[in-house]
């Protein structure tokens, strides 16, 4: 049953990414790489959820971090944690800051249409200055479906390969985590930064685990212009 977020179910989201998956720490880890300095930088988490990729961001070396979420559950849970030098706000159009990195983890793999997702790149586009750079990990359209040990991503029913249908991502173990997310192609998230003020600079796709011919996601690297 896909996972809809109360406070309870967003503690145990919590439990759950903290888990060792394979193929999430390898998306972080060139995530990583990809966001290079991050000394003495401000930088937003979008879709900060209950603040993994926030403390990430924090341990990694980031100044400070801005975590933004539009669910009010996965923030009160993210400020349970010690968060000093991290400041957890509600997603609101007079609540943007100004950053000098943007770091998106998933989330955009969550929205139903071309133009929310360009809303929410537009917003992020506002938090940026020019030249500011964003790196966002999203679902490997070429991937799909996946199988592993610890993850699984498939087509819910009456998937027609179009971009925004539903797919379901279930995080394997004594509980199940199940989400649903939308299809979005490569090409939907290159014509999405082109049309939200940025430019494209990289796109890698992580190194997949043993037996597994590709990863599930896809990391893009974009500067806003």
């Amino acid at each position: 049953m896909v996972t809809k977020y109360t406070t309870q179910t967003s503690r145990t989201y919590q439990d759950t990414t903290t888990e060792n998956i394979y193929e999430t720490e390898i998306a972080f880890k060139t995530a990583r790489e990809m966001l290079a300095k991050l000394k003495s930088q401000t930088v937003l988490d979008f879709g900060c959820g209950t603040g993994r990729s926030s403390r990430l961001l924090q341990h990694w070396g980031a100044q400070q971090v801005i975590g933004l979420d539009q669910n009010h559950h996965m923030i009160a849970v993210a400020q349970t944690f010690p968060h000093e030098g991290i400041e957890y706000r509600l997603l609101q159009e007079e609540n943007l800051p100004q950053v000098n990195k943007a770091f998106s983890a998933f989330v955009l793999m969550e929205v139903e249409s071309k133009e929310k997702l360009l809303q929410i790149h537009r917003t992020i586009a506002q938090t940026l200055p020019t030249g500011g750079e964003y790196v966002a990990i999203v679902n490997n359209a070429q991937a799909l479906p996946y199988d592993s040990e610890q993850i699984s991503i498939r087509h819910a029913l009456n998937f027609e390969w179009k971009s925004g249908d539903i797919i379901l991502a279930t995080i394997k173990g004594p509980q199940p985590f199940e989400f649903r997310d939308h299809y979005w192609t490569f090409t939907d998230y290159a014509e999405i930064l082109d049309n939200s003020g940025f430019q494209l600079r990289e796109a890698t796709i992580p190194p997949p685990r043993k037996k597994q011919q590709t990863s599930p996601y896809l990391i893009l690297k974009a500067t806003k212009y």
